[in-house]
């Protein structure tokens, strides 16, 4: 199988971040002496960190200053994606690999385009992503749709059919299955739906380390 362009999220599949995200709306519901239902959840739809803060505070009636409380959280995500963030066991291999393939790659995140841009320079990923990166947050557009994926290959000079993207969310894989985009998934813990996120991938895995990378030869 060619491929002409690979698209790779960035938190929970080029770095072992998810569970700051997951943490988010805890501490900050925490903080302001708030016990949410056992199943509260941002949805997946709100695309940026001043969208968590709206919901979360619409949900639960706060009255907060909403600006100096994004300001906080934002503050606490750049230490962590400036410092202390991780990459994925097997990433660094599958990006060399697809590099060396002479195969174009992009991100497309949710993340703000900042912390992005510093977790990929901290950990040394920036050199792979010559197509750069799309931030979901900066944009106002969630992976619910395949409209980041789109913009991203089409950036790349590639179709979908000629695009692979490298996916942990199972809702996010849906979208580029969907649009006609070969998806490869990992797991991270913070999916729920692995049975279905195997079934909706064309690879699966549950380390890239086990991904095959023969595929690119």
């Amino acid at each position: 199988m060619t491929f002409k362009a690979a698209i790779f999220d960035m938190d929970g599949t080029l770095l072992e971040s998810m569970h700051v995200w997951e943490n988010l709306a805890p501490d900050f519901l925490h903080r302001h002496r708030i016990s949410p239902p056992a199943d509260f959840a941002i949805h997946a739809s709100v695309p940026s960190i001043r969208g968590a803060v709206d919901y979360m505070a619409d949900f639960f009636n706060m009255d907060i200053d909403r600006d100096a409380e994004t300001e906080s959280i934002y503050a606490a995500l750049h230490i962590f994606y400036g410092s202390k963030v991780t990459v994925k066991p097997g990433i660094i291999p599958l990006l060399q690999t697809i590099t060396d393939a002479g195969i174009s790659a992009g991100v497309v995140t949710a993340t703000e385009p900042e912390l992005a841009e510093l977790a990929l320079d901290f950990t040394g990923l920036k050199k792979f992503f010559t197509g750069g990166i799309f931030s979901g947050a900066e944009h106002n557009i969630s992976k619910k749709t395949p409209v980041p994926f789109q913009i991203m290959s089409q950036k790349l000079q590639a179709q979908a059919a000629e695009t692979i993207v490298f996916e942990d969310a199972c809702y996010a894989a849906e979208s580029a299955a969907g649009a006609g985009y070969k998806v490869a998934a990992v797991y991270d813990a913070s999916e729920p739906e692995q049975l279905r996120l195997s079934e909706v991938a064309d690879w699966y895995c549950t380390d890239w380390r086990e991904f095959p990378l023969e595929i690119f030869s």
